[in-house]
């Protein structure tokens, strides 16, 4: 799953010149159109086959490396990019042309690469290709600060909770073949929850009902093991007020009904509506979508396991946009455009992922998202990010 990273990458796609500009240049990094300025002469600052770091979106960087990379407001003392501080890396449109993350120079000597960092800027930090310098260079991911309703109280359940996160289909072009049968779902702009039972398993910080103990978390707090408890201190928190409406729906009559053949069930999904993005879907209240179910940790299929469970436990599925052979063309054309929940919002994007929960022999789960331009260049001065 997406880790963050900011990495050596080597030029191998053409470099072209800006059609609209002539100042500029288009260059291609693991799937990702960056956008980079020619030097003084009108020379391209990059040719095929260099060595370059690619700081991808969400990137926030420190004060040197701005003022480093000439992003740096002088008068105003912070940088020229986004953010309070003007420091980090989002999409921009440059004359027309998306452009996604920046391009830091290696330099390179015969079979030598290094680059100037902050404490190395004499003599050089050497690197290879395919190396993490995020902490060479000092970058950092973005992590917005939470509002009050999303935060709690927590407790810990350590190698229980599922880390979920799902990579980039630009970064991972090869994962789908046309032999695959696809299931592709609306990308919801939301917050992620995860909701759990065991039924074999309990413990002070999990919800008990008739044999059956469960949890619920977000995204973040999951990766690291955290659960939030369901206590009155956490009564406004959305992930708790979504679990306990779960615990009060006909799904539980079903769940003591199979209690004997699972241990674990875990379900993942979003939490759409007002107060907890920008996008609100025209909803009114929250509503539970969910995107992904897990029995004994394996993912139920897309074809009739998972839409059977859903109906089962009077859970609402993400929107159903395709499932055929993997097309690249097709899906290029479901990214795009208007939510079909509600609302005239925009589309965040399309996740994709095999039908029949085929594994990839390197990659693992084969599932993917592909994110709207249009979603990662919307001006809102609204516009939130929180998980």
């Amino acid at each position: 799953m997406a880790e963050f990273e900011v990495l050596v990458r080597r030029i191998t796609q053409p470099i072209i010149n800006h059609p609209n500009a002539d100042r500029l240049i288009i260059i291609s990094i693991d799937g990702f159109q960056c956008i980079a300025n020619k030097l003084e002469d009108g020379s391209w600052r990059y040719s095929l086959g260099d060595l370059v770091v690619y700081i991808p979106e969400q990137s926030v960087l420190p004060e040197w490396l701005l003022k480093k990379m000439d992003f740096w407001d002088v008068d105003k003392n912070k940088g020229l990019l986004h953010g309070a501080g003007g420091n980090r890396v989002k999409a921009i449109k440059l004359r027309g042309i998306v452009s996604q993350g920046i391009l830091y120079p290696v330099r390179q000597q015969e079979d030598s690469a290094w680059l100037e960092t902050a404490d190395y800027s004499e003599y050089g930090y050497d690197v290879k290709e395919g190396q993490d310098v995020s902490a060479a260079l000092g970058i950092f991911k973005y992590e917005p600060t939470l509002p009050t309703h999303m935060a709690g109280q927590m407790g810990f359940l350590y190698g229980k909770t599922i880390k979920y996160d799902i990579e980039n289909i630009q970064r991972h072009q090869n994962i789908f073949l046309a032999k695959d049968h696809v299931t592709v779902t609306e990308k919801l702009h939301g917050t992620n929850v995860q909701i759990g039972c065991f039924t074999n398993f309990a413990q002070e910080d999990l919800t008990p009902i008739d044999g059956l103990n469960f949890y619920v978390t977000s995204k973040g707090l999951g990766a690291k093991g955290n659960i939030l408890k369901n206590i009155p201190e956490n009564d406004n928190n959305v992930y708790v007020k979504t679990l306990r409406k779960f615990l009060e729906s006909p799904a539980i009559n079903f769940l003591k009904s199979i209690s004997g053949s699972f241990k674990t069930l875990q379900i993942i999904g979003e939490i759409i509506g007002p107060g907890i993005q920008d996008l609100t879907y025209g909803l009114k209240e929250t509503e539970l979508r969910v995107f992904d179910i897990l029995l004994d940790g394996e993912y139920l299929n897309s074809v009739q396991e998972f839409p059977k469970f859903c109906d089962a436990l009077f859970l609402d599925r993400v929107p159903l946009l395709y499932e055929g052979y993997f097309d690249t063309e097709t899906l290029l054309g479901l990214r795009d455009g208007k939510t079909l929940i509600g609302g005239s919002h925009i589309r965040e994007g399309i996740v994709i992922k095999d039908s029949f929960e085929t594994k990839d022999q390197h990659f693992g789960r084969k599932i993917l998202k592909w994110v709207s331009p249009d979603y990662l260049l919307r001006k809102s001065p609204d516009a939130t990010e929180f998980a």
